[in-house]
């Protein structure tokens, strides 16, 4: 998954410090929770996948398997959600 990165057409704010994403192609709001957000926000800044998963294990505090396990289950939403393109 290391070669999608969010697509460039969703409108995406904070607000009330959550990230919201408009998907006006599929007429949806997603709104994600403070985990789903940082690996979003890493990988709009082109951080690989590798180093979100070092950095989410030192931000949250959990192993390097947890933080694996998560980016792994996120990434995969994302990519069901359709807000992911193949670079």
């Amino acid at each position: 998954m290391d070669d999608c990165v969010p697509r460039t057409d969703l409108l995406v704010r904070e607000v009330d410090g959550e990230t919201v994403i408009l998907d006006r192609k599929a007429d949806l709001i997603h709104t994600l929770n403070p985990t789903a957000s940082f690996i979003w926000n890493a990988m709009q800044h082109g951080t690989s996948i590798q180093d979100i998963v070092q950095s989410m294990a030192a931000t949250f505090e959990v192993d390097a398997e947890k933080a694996t396990a998560d980016v792994t289950t996120v990434l995969g939403n994302f990519r069901d959600l359709g807000l992911l393109q193949v670079t």
